[in-house]
């Protein structure tokens, strides 16, 4: 619950110029998704982190993200049901 509050805020912080505190926010994030374990909620931490330090010196840590929520998704049933659906 407190990884989502925190995914929330720094997406909510995504144009402030405190860059700092941005990458603070979603680190804790971060701390509580994983120790979670929940998928899901990693991966929403993972999209607020790319909002969140949306600038042209984060490019490299987005495409990151991309990946990894890319693998994430080919990993679980939502792919599987999506493409066989419709």
């Amino acid at each position: 619950r407190r990884a989502r509050l925190l995914a929330t805020l720094a997406s909510h912080l995504t144009f402030d110029a405190d860059r700092a505190r941005r990458s603070s926010v979603i680190e804790e994030a971060h701390e509580h998704a994983r120790r979670d374990g929940d998928p899901v909620l990693i991966g929403t931490v993972l999209v607020a982190e790319y909002l969140a330090l949306w600038d042209p010196f984060t490019f490299e840590r987005r495409a990151q993200i991309a990946k990894e929520l890319a693998r994430s998704a080919r990993s679980s049933s939502f792919t599987s049901s999506a493409t066989t659906s419709g």
